[in-house]
């Protein structure tokens, strides 16, 4: 998933970085050699969820839009209580103009330009 994502994104003109995990997104965010315009990640994963990476990002970037995406009803607990409301969830499956429309929309309709970055 995270390689056509990675495509998708890259189609529609967005720079798109990867990360393994959300740990490893944590350390390229911390990274002052890019610029960051957008977390994109899953809710699910194995060690840290996607719900704790987005509370640590509005903890160490507040103004970063986060998207995240899920298999899951984006009403069953998709966010714990208290989390950040500026958080959007995609719902799983979409179609790539589904994904290219949230990131935009989570972007505040920013065009794509290549300075911009989309994280899985």
């Amino acid at each position: 998933v995270r390689r056509l994502v990675r495509q998708i994104l890259t189609a529609q003109g967005y720079e798109a970085l990867e990360a393994a995990s959300a740990e490893e997104a944590l350390e390229v965010l911390a990274n002052p050699g890019h610029s960051i315009a957008l977390v994109l990640s899953d809710i699910l994963m194995s060690g840290i969820s996607g719900r704790e990476l987005a509370r640590r990002v509005k903890l160490e970037r507040p103004g970063l839009p986060v998207l995240l995406m899920s298999g899951f009803d984006a009403h069953e607990g998709a966010l714990e209580p208290g989390s950040a409301s500026d958080v959007t969830v995609l719902p799983k499956p979409f179609r790539p103009r589904d994904l290219a429309r949230a990131v935009k929309d989570a972007m505040g309709s920013k065009p794509a330009a290549p300075a911009e970055s989309a994280r899985d």
